[in-house]
């Protein structure tokens, strides 16, 4: 059972309303009273009820009902006898804007962009541009957008910049950002050559014997088909071993059968993600030395070449 209560929310007189139908049981409805007892607070007028003393919470006149599912209390709503006064007119006058916000920048190749939020204050009038200026003091841009491209970088820095915004009142401070240069993409005009790098790509395993493509192994040649499409490869070599440790020949035959059912589901893989291998390398090695007569030897190991820097 719970109960319905009424708080005069900083009353000067009078006194809150009793409910004579409490306690209520859950999912019952209870009619919200008048100001019985007659509640005062000098200089406001009483403007109902409200589930949350500071009136953000639900108003309800008197006669409404209201669901009780748990204690309720309604406070009293205070409305000032009189407005208050508006607030004087600023006496300030209109004024140059405070600095651009939070810059940020990247060079890389003797360029790069610069980009900065508005002032915290727009000085009373609107902002009608933005200056970028060098440590030299030389303008290298003037816009109205939020960022601009700087070029004819030469060094190896770190860069400095200075911003400002102007309205019609005047310009603001200047913000200052300093740039370090960011690393050459190798490749690129003034960068390095990129050298090539294998890396492995997966590794599909086999039943004893077998050279078909299982459940788990297709699951593989999915994450290497993503991989290999991902980092552009175009040259991949797949080495297959076998795990009859007996006959040569079919050692080799098995692992050259495995290496090809790697290929053509890979093929298959890459087709339908419109990515196509320059070439395929493959191997057969027979029984690996360092596998001899263990399960780890029914595998074919797919590697890539990328290029780094």
């Amino acid at each position: 059972q719970y109960t319905l209560t009424y708080s005069g929310n900083g009353n000067t007189a009078g006194s809150a309303p009793s409910d004579p139908s409490r306690p209520y049981y859950s999912g019952t409805s209870a009619t919200v009273l008048a100001n019985t007892g007659n509640l005062v607070d000098t200089g406001y007028t009483f403007g109902g009820w409200n589930s949350a003393a500071n009136g953000s919470g639900t108003s309800y006149s008197a006669g409404a009902t209201l669901t009780i599912s748990a204690d309720t209390v309604l406070y009293a709503v205070w409305t000032p006898t009189h407005s208050r006064p508006s607030s004087p007119p600023s006496s300030s006058a209109s004024t140059a804007p405070g600095p651009p916000q939070t810059p940020s920048g990247s060079i890389a190749n003797g360029s790069g962009d610069i980009t900065w939020q508005p002032p915290a204050s727009s000085g009373g009038g609107a902002i009608t541009n933005y200056t970028v200026t060098n440590a030299s003091g030389e303008v290298v841009c003037t816009t109205t957008s939020l960022g601009c491209t700087v070029s004819g970088l030469t060094g190896t820095g770190p860069f400095t910049f200075s911003i400002t915004a102007t309205n019609a009142y005047g310009t603001s401070a200047k913000v200052t950002l300093t740039i370090h240069l960011s690393p050459a993409t190798c490749g690129s005009a003034g960068a390095p050559r990129c050298a090539p790098k294998t890396i492995t790509i997966g590794v599909v395993f086999f039943a004893e014997g077998q050279f078909s493509i299982g459940a788990r192994s297709h699951a593989t040649l999915v994450v290497a088909a993503h991989k290999i499409r991902e980092d552009h490869i175009t040259r991949v070599s797949i080495v297959a071993t076998s795990d009859n440790v007996y006959l040569k020949s079919y050692n080799r035959e098995l692992s050259l059968r495995r290496a090809k059912a790697t290929e053509r589901g890979l093929e298959a893989l890459l087709v339908h993600a419109h990515y196509r291998v320059a070439r395929f390398v493959l191997s057969a090695r027979g029984v690996s030395t360092k596998y001899r007569g263990l399960a780890a030897n029914r595998r074919a190991t797919i590697t890539g070449v990328v290029t780094s820097s």
